[in-house]
């Protein structure tokens, strides 16, 4: 029988895919196949942080405590015992996580994971998504600063750049240990994705009964998205004094301010500045060249439409008004996420009704001062 292991890359939908497999658990084994939990509610996380090299210093160890050695070592053990219990032979599985390609840079990682996923003799046949370049650096960088981040936006430092966005190198490294015939490359945009859409575009990949299952639950606008670009600007000074990380740890100060950076995000998108987007372009003509030529059997030099600065503003200083703007949305926000009003209804310092009913504070006789 079969795994079917999607392996991101990231910034290519797969927070809504993961949820929507979460969501779809029970008719997915319905139909034959098993998203399984152990491995992570919705985000099979585990699996990357399993196969790192153990002298590796990523954030993804922080986030999963296990940056103590015999800490990890307990934890790859319990996982072996785990996948050995859960996962039979004679059943098909899906299995995601973007962290595969975020953080899994090494041949004798993905060696080590696939130790692991064919331990119990299935094959395995895996799935990526890649979207443009530029619009994946400036996703990737609205992450980054809801992560933390303290410096601005620019072109990943050379092995960085190749670990991320050489396309064809990352294709060479997953075919050298799985194999070229295991892996199924699609690309993440609307005018590639079945109905624009990367839930039925991966229910076609794998032969799903869309008609089975439930694409309603999904259409959470606030689910992972960027932040926008005084949002953004806020968050780069906000990192510098209240950091993501304090003494290899996640600075519980912090709280949810991620979310809620999400949550009050509804202006223009981040800008990224032209000089970047020419130098981004330059450095990887010949990589998306050799993988629309080798990997997609495309005569263009790109298969990506470029990179549009419409509908985008650059980051910039903020005002005294905007930061006070800024908190007061964040405040508002938080408040409403604790009495359980709609956030829908909320849309930054021009939503007055939203604001208005949180403020008054008249939710079951409680008063909320703001």
């Amino acid at each position: 029988m079969t795994i079917f292991f999607h392996i991101g890359t990231p910034k290519t939908g797969t927070t809504a895919l993961q949820r929507f497999l979460a969501a779809n658990r029970e008719t997915l084994a319905e139909l034959g196949y098993d998203f399984p939990s152990f491995l992570g509610e919705e985000n099979h996380a585990k699996l990357a942080a399993y196969a790192l090299e153990p002298s590796r210093d990523v954030g993804l160890k922080i986030e999963m405590k296990l940056t103590d050695e015999d800490a990890r070592q307990e934890f790859n053990a319990t996982l072996e015992r785990d996948f050995e219990e859960a996962v039979s032979a004679k059943g098909d599985y899906i299995f995601s996580s973007e962290h595969c390609t975020t953080y899994l840079a090494e041949e004798s990682e993905l060696s080590r994971l696939k130790s692991l996923v064919t331990a119990t003799g299935q094959d395995v046949r895996l799935i990526v998504y890649f979207r443009e370049p530029v619009s994946y650096l400036v996703s990737r960088f609205s992450t980054n600063l809801k992560q933390g981040r303290t410096n601005t936006i620019r072109v990943p430092p050379g092995k960085n750049l190749d670990r991320w966005y050489d396309y064809p190198m990352i294709v060479d490294l997953w075919s050298k240990v799985f194999g070229r015939d295991s892996l199924t490359i699609r690309l993440f945009s609307k005018d590639h994705l079945k109905s624009g859409d990367i839930r039925h575009d991966f229910c076609q990949v794998l032969g799903l009964q869309e008609s089975a299952l439930d694409f309603g639950y999904a259409t959470d606008p606030m689910a992972n998205r960027s932040v926008d670009y005084l949002v953004g600007s806020f968050l780069l000074e906000m990192n510098r004094l209240v950091p993501r990380y304090v003494d290899q740890r996640i600075n519980p100060l912090r709280g949810e301010l991620a979310v809620l950076c999400e949550v009050v995000s509804n202006r223009e998108g981040i800008l990224v500045p032209e000089d970047i987007v020419t130098q981004m372009n330059d450095l990887l003509r010949d990589p998306m060249a050799r993988f629309n030529r080798d990997y997609l059997g495309g005569p263009f030099a790109s298969p990506f439409a470029p990179y549009s600065p419409e509908g985008k503003c650059a980051m910039r200083r903020l005002t005294r008004k905007e930061y006070m703007e800024i908190f007061a949305d964040i405040w508002t926000a938080k408040i409403a996420m604790e009495k359980s009003i709609d956030l829908s209804a909320l849309s930054a310092v021009h939503a007055d009704a939203a604001m208005q009913k949180v403020r008054s504070g008249s939710r079951n006789g409680d008063r909320v001062l703001v």
